[in-house]
């Protein structure tokens, strides 16, 4: 257990400085490779999708615990058990959001994967939910996501007060 809370805290911090780098820098590279429309539109979706990637990550190591205990089965049960609300959430964030709803979805359903292959690995090895998620291992997961978030909604907020801006200057 110690070996792979110390997996989750080296893949966090690891994958976690790449993804900073992916979603800070998301805006200026598809402005540059692309151009300035494109970028606007396009930039929060690779922001949400840099969440998605993270839990998936740390995932496969809750994944690989399952199949290295012998027991695959749990992973296909959970995802037998994920499809149709992963199906619902993606057909209702699509049909309202589009794009960005489609890459929310995804990375809902990362999330949601996430949360459940944990919570299954604890009962599995037969652990207090207190034993197994400690302070420190709590705040190593969730320290990026809270970051990436609070960033996402502030940056959301400046980009409607330009558009509000740019929309009033035009009239």
């Amino acid at each position: 257990l110690k070996l792979f809370w110390s997996y989750v805290k080296a893949i966090t911090l690891i994958v976690g400085i790449a993804l900073f780098a992916i979603y800070g820098l998301a805006f200026p590279l598809l402005q540059i490779w692309i151009d300035s429309e494109f970028a606007r539109t396009s930039a929060p979706v690779v922001q949400i999708f840099v969440l998605g990637v993270l839990a998936s990550a740390i995932n496969l190591l809750c994944v690989t615990v399952f199949h290295g205990n012998n027991r695959p089965d749990i992973t296909t049960k959970l995802q037998f058990f994920r499809f149709p609300f992963i199906i619902l959430v993606a057909w209702y964030l699509i049909s309202n959001f589009g794009i960005l709803g489609a890459a929310l979805s995804w990375t809902v359903s990362r999330v949601f994967a996430l949360s459940l292959n944990l919570i299954f690995m604890a009962i599995h090895l037969k652990l207090s939910f207190r034993k197994f998620f400690n302070k420190e291992i709590l705040m190593t997961v969730s320290s990026f996501p809270i970051i990436l978030l609070t960033h996402f909604c502030l940056f959301q907020s400046f980009m409607n007060s330009i558009n509000i801006t740019l929309i009033s200057s035009v009239l």
